[in-house]
């Protein structure tokens, strides 16, 4: 996965990309494999892609793996992170681009309700967000339909002014 994979994304899950890597290339990197669950996030141009990993995958050096572990829900660490871009951002460092390290994510502090709010956090914004994104799909359509009727009405007004 490439930070380009993940700002391509239109949903929080990513299960493929446009690369692939071979056992040979695999074995001749630093690469590892990231397990489904994991939270990705791209940590240079830019910083603050995110995406849950649906499979087992590898990352380029652009991304950064958050594998959750006993205490903490992959969907919740997803959100804080999400809500925290701008912040996390914010500590990236570099002469050519921004970029942030491990080191420096170790630094961010997460707020760590016990395991069962966190999911119930995770499944309401989960529900709030994917009901924003509905609207907003009916909202853009309903913008093209005004659009439409603007330049059919525009045509209208030009024929009758022709006419008269």
């Amino acid at each position: 996965m490439t930070p380009t994979d993940l700002g391509r994304l239109a949903s929080r899950t990513i299960s493929g990309s446009a690369r692939t890597i071979t056992r040979t290339g695999y074995d001749s990197c630093s690469t590892t494999l990231v397990p489904p669950g994991s939270v990705i996030l791209s940590s240079r141009a830019p910083i603050g892609h995110l995406a849950i990993a649906g499979i087992e995958l590898c990352l380029n050096q652009g991304c950064k793996a958050l594998v959750p572990g006993d205490g903490i829900d992959g969907e919740y660490l997803y959100w804080v992170l999400a809500a925290s871009v701008q912040e996390i951002r914010a500590r990236g460092a570099g002469a050519t681009f921004p970029e942030i390290s491990m080191k420096m994510l170790g630094r961010f502090r997460i707020p760590l309700p016990r395991l069962g709010e966190q999911r119930r956090v995770a499944v309401d914004i989960g529900r709030r967000v994917d009901a924003a994104a509905a609207l907003r799909v009916v909202v853009e359509r309903q913008l093209r339909r005004i659009g439409a009727l603007r330049r059919a009405l525009a045509r209208e007004s030009f024929r009758s002014a022709e006419a008269a």
